[in-house]
């Protein structure tokens, strides 16, 4: 930045050789408690302005989170749905497989059943072929 400063200085040149003397008004005179004032004003200004940044920085982390825990919930109720699905899936596909065991042994009892009829009566008949004899 040194052709700033060379402007700067330039100027500076040019001010000096059209210098007159002013006669400052007693109005506008920069007492100690002016400056203290001024000193004061920005320092109120400055913190202000710190605590709305502050402030404003609060405020966007608090959506910013709110924004995760919405997105969190969001993904986890999407979760949960596909979990409650796969689940009924499950409970209906193993209802099936009980339901048909249950169908497949009640016809092997029936089977069965009418084996052990057929068998005794084989045995009645043979039974009175014994006693005929």
């Amino acid at each position: 930045m040194m052709w700033k400063k060379r402007r700067r200085r330039k100027r500076r040149k040019k001010r000096r050789k059209k210098r007159k003397r002013k006669r400052r008004s007693k109005r506008r005179k920069r007492t100690r408690g002016m400056r203290k004032r001024r000193r004061q004003m920005r320092k109120r200004m400055r913190k202000r302005r710190k605590r709305r940044k502050m402030r404003k920085r609060r405020r966007r982390r608090r959506m910013q989170k709110m924004r995760k825990m919405m997105r969190r919930t969001r993904e986890m109720r999407k979760r949960m749905r596909k979990m409650r699905k796969r689940m009924r899936k499950r409970r209906k596909r193993r209802k099936k497989k009980r339901r048909r065991k249950r169908e497949r042994k009640r016809k092997d009892d029936e089977v069965e059943d009418k084996e052990d009829e057929e068998e005794e009566e084989d045995e009645g008949d043979e039974r009175e072929e014994e006693i005929d004899e």
